[in-house]
């Protein structure tokens, strides 16, 4: 299963957990939330973030963006 970063939104709280804000590029950020462990998400921010390391954050996707993939990896 996958969904592409810029599906999914910031919510004001959650269990993620901030493990790095990416360089900022001008007009957008990439920011890595770290789920227990578990999994990483990559969420793209339109512009420069306040957001800084250890943050807890919550996020927020439709579920008509996420992808599913076979064994193969290839698209279902």
């Amino acid at each position: 299963m996958g969904i592409g970063p810029e599906h999914i939104k910031l919510a004001a709280s959650g269990e993620g957990h901030l493990e790095r804000v990416a360089e900022y590029l001008g007009a957008d950020t990439f920011v890595t939330i770290a789920y227990e462990g578990a999994f990483q998400v990559t969420v793209l921010l339109i512009g420069n973030t306040d957001l800084k390391p250890d943050e807890t954050v919550g996020l927020h996707f439709t579920p008509e963006n996420l992808r599913f993939f076979d064994d193969a990896g290839l698209a279902v």
